[in-house]
């Protein structure tokens, strides 16, 4: 039976310390770009979820909230005329949340804009920026618990 390999606790100590970090500076700059766009985190999440048309049941689903949430979020957003109700054309009794232009316009620029307004990113060169992306996704290939 092989060994696990050995790792060094005050590099991974480091190691977490900077990915907590990084995760808070991430934080800090997702919510003050959804605050300046009158955005709540679920809300961005729902836009980010409608590249289609999509029946208010599945979105509960995703969401993992209540129906009376995903009305709510929607009642605000369609008062901003970021997404708009449709009748499902297979199913008539069925209500389908869909991005309006304006709601595609809004999702597309917070999400072009939300990395690069990260500080300290823009320090670093595109060979630097390839390197991270590889191993960050290298890091996310490995399932969590929770996920399947």
């Amino acid at each position: 039976m092989t060994e696990p390999p050995a790792h060094d606790a005050p590099a991974e100590a480091e190691l977490g310390a900077l990915l907590f970090a990084l995760v808070e500076r991430m934080r800090a700059t997702f919510f003050a770009r959804l605050s300046a766009e009158q955005l709540t985190p679920p809300q961005f999440v729902m836009l980010g979820l409608l590249d289609e048309p999509r029946p208010m049941s599945a979105l509960c689903h995703d969401l993992y909230c209540d129906a009376s949430n995903v009305t709510g979020m929607a009642d605000r957003l369609s008062e901003r005329g970021l997404l708009e109700r449709r009748l499902d054309p297979k199913d008539r009794r069925v209500r389908l949340l869909a991005l309006t232009p304006k709601g595609r316009r809004v999702r597309a620029r917070l999400e072009r804009e939300m990395v690069p307004d990260l500080p300290g990113l823009a320090a670093l060169g595109d060979d630097d920026r390839r390197q991270l992306s590889r191993l960050l996704a290298a890091v996310l290939r490995e399932p969590t618990a929770s996920e399947p």
